[in-house]
């Protein structure tokens, strides 16, 4: 097996996957009609990091000789959690801090659904279990204990993985991916957000990024073939399509797009990447980007939310909310990169015990 592979590209995917998650959650809240409608259906930036985590986890096994031991499980435990709980505890001040500006804590508090029963239950991880928490002080971290799933079934998923033909362990994965999202939006019609949020639903986009980590580890030129270049990339937008059309024929559409719009996404901004890399300083803006893109994932969206509540009955003119959200990127980039900077990457827990 060849090692020690240059992935220094996959950094510049997590950039391209992070801004395309600030950018939807944004235009959820401040565009609306037909435009916002299709912003909403085409991001798929949050569920491509599911393609990328399996990736990036798959890899850093191959040159840990495919050895699951437990210095190597636990980092990789730690490296979620530890930012995740600190951007938790700066949420949730900020939240109190924005309260006491605007004269209302109780406003406040209620406007992220911030109690105790919510805070202790995303700082237990059973948030994403009891539709009540799904969705309350900050969206999109629903994704750190979905990934948490993963990173428990990791073991039994290269288990299997191993001793699977590649295309008996893809199409198994598919069938189980389809047939849960059947299961909970046809056959039962449950209506339940929380069955949309557990591993099984993003099973099959996992299982995509074990694949391919391992192609491109062992066969470099037949990963190239299969994603990069003119058809992978007409493929990506074939799929790409199918999801925005699935995503926009109701609920049940919505529960099956995934299979098919992430992996067209991750096809897209591959390409993309690979041509615009001549570019150092797209390049380097996209590695940034992608260093600080988990950092970016667990603050973005709750100051946002900040700005939609404190405009909230003023109609700016899209000129005006060009500038707010040049602000806001002007903000809330540097705040992440010193969370990721000062706090993530000063953790000694990380970087000594388990280095």
């Amino acid at each position: 097996m060849t090692q020690n592979k240059d992935i220094s590209w996959l950094w510049g995917m997590r950039g391209i996957a992070i801004i395309c998650v600030v950018l939807y959650h944004w235009f959820c809240f401040f565009s609306a009609g037909v435009c916002g409608l299709a912003v909403r259906a085409s991001a798929q930036g949050a569920h491509t990091f599911f393609i990328l985590s399996a990736f990036g986890l798959y890899f850093s096994l191959s040159q840990n000789k495919n050895r699951i031991d437990k210095k190597w499980f636990i980092r990789r435990l730690v490296k979620v959690l530890f930012p995740y709980y600190l951007a938790v505890l700066i949420v949730c001040v900020s939240i109190v801090i924005y309260g006491i500006l605007i004269a209302d804590v109780p406003l406040a508090l209620r406007q992220f659904d911030l109690n105790a029963g919510s805070f202790w239950a995303t700082m237990l991880l059973y948030r994403s279990f009891m539709d009540q928490y799904l969705f309350t002080i900050n969206t999109a971290w629903w994704f750190v204990i979905t990934i948490l799933q993963f990173y428990l079934l990791f073991p039994l998923i290269c288990y299997v993985y191993q001793r699977l033909p590649e295309k008996v362990f893809l199409l198994a994965a598919l069938f189980i991916n389809l047939f849960y999202q059947y299961f909970y939006s046809v056959a039962f019609d449950l209506h339940s957000a929380v069955y949309s949020k557990l591993f099984p639903a993003y099973l099959f986009e996992y299982s995509v990024g074990i694949y391919l980590s391992d192609l491109y580890v062992r066969d470099n030129a037949k990963f190239n073939a299969l994603t990069l270049g003119v058809w992978p990339f007409a493929i990506g937008l074939i799929l790409r399509s199918c999801g925005m059309w699935l995503a926009l024929n109701g609920r049940v559409g919505y529960a099956f797009n995934n299979v098919f719009t992430s992996i067209g996404f991750f096809l897209i901004a591959y390409n993309i990447y690979i041509w615009m890399s001549y570019s150092t300083s797209f390049k380097a803006c996209c590695g940034w980007l992608g260093k600080n893109a988990f950092s970016i994932f667990l603050l973005h969206e709750s100051f946002i939310v900040i700005i939609f509540n404190l405009l909230k009955g003023a109609h700016p003119s899209p000129l005006a909310m060009s500038f707010l959200l040049m602000a806001y990127l002007c903000f809330i980039l540097p705040v992440c990169f010193l969370f990721q900077k000062f706090l993530v990457d000063r953790n000694i827990f990380i970087d000594r015990k388990y280095a």
